[in-house]
């Protein structure tokens, strides 16, 4: 049996709530971007502290998912992801609809219809921990 866990607000306090290689799969889809003013950039949930706890707590060879509407907040992420070395990309996409095997219409979260409403593309990258 799987547990599942949804954190709406402090998720980044997971290395507080979780004892190291106790998570197998996160799923973090459409996280706040804090674009609006640079000093809100510090409230990104995905930055490398964050993706370092992550990967203490997360079991070898399993992953975490990401979903985002905001492209620059995905290549940011890309790009700590490359820099810390401890995540292997499995899948990445720009255009998660059209180029995953995996899309279905039918699990789609709220934010994700709003944003296909306005034909914005969803990028879509899943992590694995080696």
């Amino acid at each position: 049996m799987e547990n599942f866990l949804v954190l709406k607000d402090f998720g980044q306090n997971i290395d507080k709530i979780f004892e190291k290689s106790e998570v197998a799969k996160t799923y973090i889809y459409f996280p706040d971007p804090w674009d609006n003013k640079d000093r809100q950039k510090k409230h990104k949930l995905l930055q490398k502290e964050f993706l370092q706890n992550l990967h203490e707590i997360t079991k070898d060879w399993w992953k975490f998912c990401f979903k985002t509407d905001h492209k620059w907040y995905f290549d940011d992420v890309l790009e700590i992801i490359k820099e810390l070395w401890n995540w292997k990309p499995e899948f990445v996409s720009y255009d998660y609809e059209k180029e995953s095997d995996t899309f279905s219409k039918q699990k789609l979260t709220e934010f994700e219809c709003m944003y296909r409403w306005h034909k914005l593309n969803i990028n879509y990258a899943e992590f694995i921990k080696e």
